[in-house]
């Protein structure tokens, strides 16, 4: 069978900080993913309560959920699963950034009926890009964040060839670009997300193209927000794929 999205995944670098201080980039993470499996969802939740369930009785860690309340502050809560019931919390969410927690089973996390995302064995992580970056205020000076992620192609046998990475942004006034990193175990840090990093393309607007993916391997992708200063908070989505051909 021909290569399907769902073995083109998004995962972490080694260094997604939630700060500007700390180091980011580096190699592959593939206990982190990056985007949720229903992005729309994870940016319109509610104000709702969230529930965890995993495949797995003997799961019963706690997960741990960031996001924004009704009011656009930070907020996080802990959820302990129990196995295959479902647990609901407390905490009212307006929208997810990160989840968090070991499992063994695959681990749900849903808005009433509705999984929002489904982590599956040895992900730990699921979350955004751009944890927490916020704007200088009016007067000040513009920020540009840049975040390190992969693709991994998990097909078993084939290769993505003719391949790019396509991202899209929908209610932003602000727009993320893209550049590749050469190699496919690239191993570029930054000193911290506020830092350009060197000796990578240039950052285009929405897509670039990348070399092939062998089955198995992987495609180190630089994202760049840039948020003019006063930029208010906005509600909004981003969205990325990666395309390409089958062989």
């Amino acid at each position: 069978m021909p290569i399907s999205s769902g073995d083109l995944v998004f995962y972490g670098s080694a260094n997604m900080p939630t700060g500007d201080a700390t180091t980011a980039g580096g190699a592959i993470d593939t206990s982190t993913r990056v985007i949720f499996d229903d992005t729309t969802l994870a940016n319109a939740v509610g104000p709702s309560v969230l529930s965890v369930v995993s495949t797995i009785a003997g799961d019963n860690s706690g997960i741990l959920i960031y996001g924004r309340d009704a009011g656009g502050a930070l907020i996080n809560s802990t959820i302990t699963l129990s196995g295959l019931t479902p647990v609901t919390g407390v905490v009212s969410y307006d929208r997810i950034h990160m989840v968090s927690g070991q499992h063994n089973g695959t681990l749900s996390l849903k808005k009433d009926a509705s999984v929002i995302v489904a982590m599956e064995s040895g992900v730990n992580v699921i979350r955004r890009p751009f944890f927490n970056a916020i704007a200088d205020a009016s007067g000040g000076s513009s920020r540009t964040y840049y975040e390190k992620i992969f693709l991994k192609n998990n097909h078993a046998t084939l290769t993505l060839t003719s391949a790019f990475i396509s991202g899209s942004s929908s209610g932003l006034a602000s727009f993320v670009d893209i550049s590749a990193e050469s190699g496919t175990g690239g191993t570029t840090t930054i000193t911290n997300r506020l830092t350009s990093p060197t000796g990578i393309s240039p950052f285009g607007d929405g897509s670039v193209s990348i070399a092939n993916v062998v089955a198995g391997g992987t495609q180190p992708v630089w994202l760049l927000l840039t948020l003019a200063a006063g930029t208010a908070p906005q509600l909004g989505l981003y969205t990325i794929a990666a395309l390409g051909n089958t062989t």
